[in-house]
C-alpha cells in the first residue's frame, strides 16, 4: 500500500484538522510530519536521514536482467541516489527526511505511483492521493484545461502534473519534491538520452524481445495472470509473452462490453471480436464483463478510481 501525507508547516503551529490521523504511522521532525503506510522498506543512513520506501518492488536491473529482491532488503539503499531510480523497478515513492525536516519525496523511474501537491494556509502538503488532502474537505475551484484534456484525450486524464483542481498538481516524471518550512522545490533528475545514430541489425530484435520478456516474467506470476485484452497490441503482446512464459493454463484474459447511451449501444463489438479471436488463437479462457456507463454507480466507482 502507499499512502502518505507529508506536511511541512511554515512555522510551529499546532496540528491542523486535516491532519492524516486515519493512517497510523507517524513521524514529526521540526516543521514537517509524515503520516504513512508500513513501508516496504525502510532505513537511516550514517547521516540520521530516514528513508521511507512505499509501494511495490520487483526488482533490481542489473545487466537485462530484474534480479528479485531478497529477504534482506538492503541494496534498496542504492535509492539514497536519486539518480539511481531508473535501476530498481517496480511502483514505489521514495521519501527521505533528514534531522532539520528536510523533505525529498521521489516517485518511481515512470512516475506510476502519483505525488500530488497542495498548499493550504501557508503549508506545503504532499499526499499519495486527493482524498488525503485538505481539498477533499474544503473543495476548489476546477481546472478546466484538466477538464478539457481529460474528456478530448485518450486516457480520459488531466495531463501529467496537472489535476482536475487548479489548487492541486502532481509531481512529474524525473522529478522530485523539495520541502522544508512551507517552502517547496522541485528537483529533477539526470535524463541521459540514447543515441538514434546505429544503424539497428537483427540481433537488435532479439535483445529487444529478450528485455521485453524479462519485463514481463518479473512482473507475473507462476500461479497465474490475467491480461485486460483490448485487442490492440500491446495487451496481445503481453498475452503472447504469458502463454510463452508460462503456459495457456497459467493465463487467462477480460475484456469489459462497454455500453455509454442507450443511442450507442455496445461501443467496443469490434474489440471484443478480435479479443475472442485472439484468446481462440491462444486457447485461453477469456470473460466478458459488462461494463455499463449508463449506471451512476459504475460512474462513481471510476471517478474515484482515476482522481
Amino acid at each position: 500500500m502507499t499512502n502518505f501525507v507529508l506536511i511541512s508547516k511554515s512555522n510551529k503551529k499546532g496540528e491542523q484538522s486535516y491532519a492524516a490521523n486515519s493512517i497510523k504511522n507517524k513521524i514529526s521532525i521540526g516543521n514537517t510530519t509524515l503520516y504513512h503506510s508500513d513501508p516496504y522498506y525502510s532505513w537511516k543512513n550514517s547521516k540520521n536521514d530516514q528513508f521511507y520506501i512505499l509501494g511495490n518492488i520487483i526488482g533490481i536491473r542489473k545487466n537485462n536482467k530484474i534480479e528479485d529482491i531478497p529477504q534482506e532488503k538492503s541494496n534498496l539503499k542504492i535509492l539514497e541516489n536519486s539518480n539511481l531510480i531508473s535501476e530498481v523497478e517496480g511502483r514505489f515513492v521514495i521519501i527521505k527526511i533528514s534531522e532539520t525536516g528536510l523533505s525529498e519525496v521521489w516517485s518511481d523511474n515512470f512516475g506510476t505511483r502519483e505525488v500530488y501537491k497542495q498548499t493550504f494556509d501557508g503549508n506545503v502538503i504532499l499526499s499519495s492521493n486527493l482524498s488525503l488532502l485538505p481539498i477533499a474537505k474544503s473543495g476548489g475551484e476546477f481546472n478546466q484545461l484538466g477538464f478539457a484534456h481529460t474528456l478530448t484525450v485518450y486516457g480520459s486524464r488531466p495531463a501529467k502534473k496537472h489535476t482536475l483542481y487548479k489548487d492541486v498538481s502532481r509531481l512529474g516524471v524525473n522529478e522530485g519534491f523539495k520541502v522544508i518550512n512551507g517552502n517547496l522545490e522541485i528537483l529533477k533528475r539526470d535524463f541521459i538520452a540514447k543515441s538514434t545514430k546505429p544503424v539497428y541489425s537483427e540481433d537488435k530484435l532479439e535483445e529487444y524481445t529478450d528485455l521485453f520478456l524479462e519485463a514481463v516474467r518479473a512482473r507475473a506470476s507462476e500461479n497465474g495472470n490475467i491480461v485486460y485484452l483490448s485487442s490492440g497490441w500491446d495487451s496481445t503482446s503481453i498475452l503472447a509473452a504469458l502463454v510463452h512464459l508460462f503456459g495457456k493454463d497459467k493465463t487467462r484474459c477480460i475484456i469489459g462490453r462497454m455500453r455509454y447511451s442507450e443511442r450507442s449501444a455496445v461501443i467496443n463489438q469490434i474489440e471484443i471480436d478480435k479479443a475472442l479471436a485472439i484468446a481462440d488463437y491462444y486457447d485461453v479462457k477469456i470473460d466478458i464483463i459488462e461494463l455499463d456507463y449508463r449506471k451512476d454507480e459504475l460512474l462513481h466507482w471510476l471517478v474515484e478510481f482515476y482522481y
